[in-house]
Parts: structure tokens; C-alpha cells; sequence
């Protein structure tokens, strides 16, 4: 049994929405709309059943026969591709087949796309070369800051290593005074034993 051939009416589409050239980020996924669009549902279409629960008064059998469920589902699969092939036959044809309105409606969405395809296109370089940018600014601030902090370091490590020498130096010149000072004691005690006993029989003075 042939189905019932679709008859060729005339669609309505929709323009894809324009996007401005100051929006950044990603694009949306509802930019562009679907052409030609779906056809409303047909009522001779058989709705879709499942082959391990019929409907009723159809039951489950414990053989699992479903070839009637199949056959509704292959049938409605069918008719659908159908409806979709007149829908997309429909559009072309309209370029070359249609009325003057038909043809520059045709030639008016394909522009409209175009427009939008070369807008999306320059807004994705641009948040690119954005991105790009902001990137290397990113870069460079955070090659600055590391020089920063390695300057702050080695100033620290100066200071550090130049207390330390400074430290190191007033304790040399503190035992270097310490031993003067007990080397002038000793000489002076020696001197004050000369005075009372001359005569130095251990040797140890002079």
C-alpha cells in the first residue's frame, strides 16, 4: 500500500539571530536555527510502541513474538524519512523551481547566514587574540613579579651576609684586643717581679 505523497506547501523559517560584535565569550549552540524547519506532526504517522510491552489488548507471549510491534515501528521509521526527504527536497527545489518571492527568500536566508558565519568567525579571532593577549600580559606580570621577589631575596641574603661579617669581624677585633690586653698584663706583672727580684733563676722572665 503506497503512502499518500506529501504535498508541497509553502515553509517559514526564521533568520539566525545576529550576534553584535561586542559579545564575547563562547557562541551559543541556538545560534543558528534548522533549515528548512521540521514539519508539524502528521496524524497518519503510527506512534512508537515497545515490541516487549504491547499495547493492549495486544499482550506479552511467552514465545516474545513482536514482529506486529516491529512492523508498526519500521512503518513509522519509513514515513518519517519520507516526510524528511519532501521537507529537504522542498527546500532546494525552491531555488530553482519556486516563485521570484521564493527564490530571494532562498537567496535572503543563504546572505543572512553567510553575515552570521563571517560574524562568528571575526568574533572568535578577536576572543582569541584576547585570549592570546591576556595570556602574555598574564606572562609578563608574572615574570615581573619573580624578578621582584628574586631582587627582595638577594637584598635579604645581602643583608644577612653582610650582618653576619660584621658580626664576625667585631668578635675577631674583640679577642685580638682580649689577648693585647692580657699579653700587656702579663708583660707588666714580669716587669713588677724584675723590680722586686732581679735575679731571675728560673729564666722564665726578661
Amino acid at each position: 500500500m503506497a503512502l499518500p505523497r506529501i504535498t508541497s506547501t509553502p515553509t517559514q523559517y526564521r533568520a539566525p539571530r545576529r550576534l553584535s560584535s561586542s559579545v564575547s565569550g563562547s557562541l551559543s549552540a541556538n545560534v543558528y536555527q534548522i533549515y528548512p524547519p521540521y514539519l508539524p506532526p502528521a496524524p497518519d504517522i503510527p506512534t512508537r510502541v515497545n515490541p516487549l510491552q504491547p499495547p493492549p489488548p495486544q499482550t506479552r507471549t511467552v514465545s516474545l513474538e513482536t514482529k506486529d510491534p516491529h512492523w508498526q515501528n519500521q512503518q513509522r521509521t519509513a514515513r518519517m524519512r519520507e516526510r524528511d526527504h519532501f521537507r529537504y527536497h522542498n527546500a532546494w527545489s525552491k531555488y530553482y523551481y519556486g516563485s521570484k518571492a521564493e527564490q530571494e527568500a532562498y537567496k535572503s536566508y543563504t546572505r543572512t547566514v553567510l553575515k552570521q558565519q563571517m560574524a562568528d568567525k571575526w568574533s572568535s579571532k578577536r576572543n582569541t587574540f584576547f585570549d592570546r593577549f591576556k595570556e602574555s600580559e598574564d606572562a609578563l606580570n608574572y615574570d615581573r613579579q619573580c624578578w621582584q621577589e628574586d631582587a627582595r631575596q638577594m637584598t635579604q641574603k645581602y643583608t644577612a651576609m653582610k650582618a653576619f661579617r660584621d658580626e664576625n669581624k667585631r668578635m675577631m677585633d674583640t679577642a685580638r684586643d682580649d689577648r693585647r690586653r692580657q699579653k700587656t698584663e702579663i708583660d707588666r706583672f714580669d716587669r713588677e717581679q724584675m723590680r722586686y727580684n732581679p735575679i731571675n733563676w728560673s729564666m722564665s722572665l726578661k
